[in-house]
């Protein structure tokens, strides 16, 4: 819709602000120019264009100005695990600016290489918050990840939004910020100091594997201590060797049974998934090298590692919850096991995973079904060949933690 107007005098820009805001107040604003002394000037102009600009002009300088006038209160998540303590921050963005500012192309929007672009001074700045010690040793933080929440109330819940231009007002940021633990923690202390004249409370949920704490920090109340209550150290990750024989058996037959290689591929399926608790790539790797052999070595790798990202909650690589074989059975082609030799063997299984952000669970069960080559290599069992047969990738299921 277009309107004419016109003006004898010259136009007062504060009152122009609230000119036209929307359509119904259309007689409103003829009545207020005329009570100013302004009448309507020869202009063509589009209505609602005019409008989203008024309203994105007194958002951006009405809004944050009475937001922060009150302190924030911010909200916290911090998980500890075996390999890595993850702290996750919900901040409102206009308060995130305060602490990181930055040049936008358009006052009102985050432009997504703005987004991109911040990532890396954040990390230097949340690097100089919130210490950690875990068993006694000063630990640094690393920024995984920054996501922008242009909905904070429908996204945060459900799944990470694919990035895209945000309005600032209505925007907020999800820091995820990890410590690595080496190995299963057995304490940690926590000093929150991520205060300022803005924000002075930080009501926090500690959830340690099964148990969940709450406390909100203060510049009075700063410290967080946890002590393991006793979780076993879970097994390492060894290599499956070839059973010994005694010299006088050289006679027997050397053909692996049925029961032996489900005995056998049941270890090293689950292996390869325990390979993936750990968190940086090289010790994956390095456990993965237990069970699998050759160049399958970086293509399952990758394949294991995209099954288990969840592409809705931004690529986070999923933690194993539960392998099970449905089915197995050795296929056609099996071997005996002297030098090289080894068996095939044909198997379907589920695999479930979750992953923790905000509170909440989300977790998801994937099926598989495929053919595996497993040999005798340097007298231990290795996989050295897959085809994968069949696959389903299950529903994502969310619960609060």
């Amino acid at each position: 819709m277009k309107t004419r107007v016109s003006k004898f005098k010259k136009l007062n820009p504060t009152l122009m602000k609230l000119v036209f805001k929307s359509y119904s107040l259309m007689f409103i604003s003829f009545l207020c120019l005329w009570f100013t002394g302004q009448i309507l000037f020869c202009q063509d102009f589009d209505e609602d264009n005019l409008i989203d600009e008024f309203r994105k002009i007194d958002e951006i300088r009405k809004l944050p100005e009475e937001k922060v006038k009150s302190k924030v209160e911010l909200n916290s998540y911090i998980y500890i695990d075996d390999y890595e303590i993850r702290i996750e921050i919900l901040i409102p963005f206009y308060l995130f600016e305060t602490w990181i500012p930055m040049e936008r192309k358009d006052p009102g929007f985050l432009e997504i290489e703005e987004q991109n672009a911040l990532k890396k001074p954040a990390d230097l700045f949340f690097k100089k918050y919130n210490l950690i010690e875990i068993d006694g040793i000063p630990v640094k933080p690393v920024l995984q990840n920054l996501i922008f929440f242009p909905n904070i109330f429908a996204d945060v819940l459900k799944e990470v939004p694919p990035r895209t231009r945000v309005n600032v007002l209505d925007t907020w940021v999800g820091a995820f910020i990890t410590y690595s633990t080496k190995g299963i923690p057995d304490k940690v202390n926590i000093k929150w100091n991520l205060f300022d004249e803005l924000v002075n409370n930080v009501r926090t949920l500690i959830f340690t594997y099964k148990d969940k704490f709450e406390t909100v920090f203060q510049p009075g109340n700063t410290d967080f201590s946890w002590q393991n209550p006793g979780r076993p150290v879970p097994p390492p990750i060894n290599e499956i060797p070839l059973p010994d024989k005694p010299w006088w058996a050289f006679w027997e037959s050397e053909n692996i049974s049925e029961e032996n290689a489900r005995s056998v591929f049941s270890i090293l399926l689950k292996n390869i998934y325990r390979a993936f608790d750990y968190k940086s790539e090289s010790d994956i790797y390095d456990a993965l090298a237990k069970s699998v052999e050759g160049e399958l070595l970086t293509d399952l790798y990758l394949k294991i590692r995209k099954g288990l990202e969840m592409q809705e909650q931004g690529g986070t690589v999923s933690r194993i919850d539960r392998v099970n074989i449905i089915e197995g059975k050795m296929g056609n082609g099996s071997r005996n096991y002297t030098g090289n030799h080894g068996f095939n063997y044909n198997c379907s299984w589920t695999v479930k995973g979750t992953v923790e952000h905000w509170g909440h669970i989300h977790s998801r069960t994937n099926r598989y079904k495929a053919m595996f080559t497993v040999l005798a290599i340097n007298k231990s069992w290795k996989i050295t060949g897959m085809q994968v047969l069949d696959q389903e990738i299950g529903k994502i299921e969310s619960v609060l933690r």
